[in-house]
């Protein structure tokens, strides 16, 4: 983690049944989407990832994710602050279908505080990948 104050974040998979849990990097330097989850087979899907984290004491009033899935990729992004969903473009989650990076900003209308659980479910047996977290950006 980077930035002040440091998070500490935990992290938790969901693998469809069976499935060999693929954890990689996206190394082609022409996408750079970040960590990669699952491939793009049923033997390899991440159904899911959980980040959990605190910002300590300090207010949230918004939460930037970079995520991208792989092509035909579909995955809903959702962000809580302290046990209340945050809001992107007016909605509880964002639906993830671009190939390359996108931000995707979650704003509260009050400052919140808590533990920031950041949830990406992934719908079809395609990659998914998360690039950055930034906080009150």
């Amino acid at each position: 983690t980077k930035g002040t104050p440091a998070i500490e974040w935990t992290v938790s998979y969901d693998w469809a049944g069976g499935a060999d849990q693929y954890i990689g990097w996206d190394s082609n330097t022409s996408t750079l989407r970040g960590i990669q989850f699952g491939v793009g087979n049923a033997a390899r899907k991440c159904n899911a990832i959980v980040l959990k984290g605190s910002f300590g004491a300090n207010i949230i009033n918004n939460i930037v994710v970079n995520t991208a899935v792989a092509s035909g990729g579909n995955a809903q992004l959702t962000v809580s602050v302290g046990g209340t969903t945050l809001q992107c473009n007016e909605q509880d989650s964002a639906q993830v279908t671009n190939t390359a990076s996108a931000n995707y900003t979650f704003t509260s209308t009050t400052g919140l505080t808590g533990d920031i659980v950041i949830t990406i479910t992934n719908s079809v047996a395609k990659a998914f990948y998360l690039k950055e977290i930034h906080i009150n950006q």
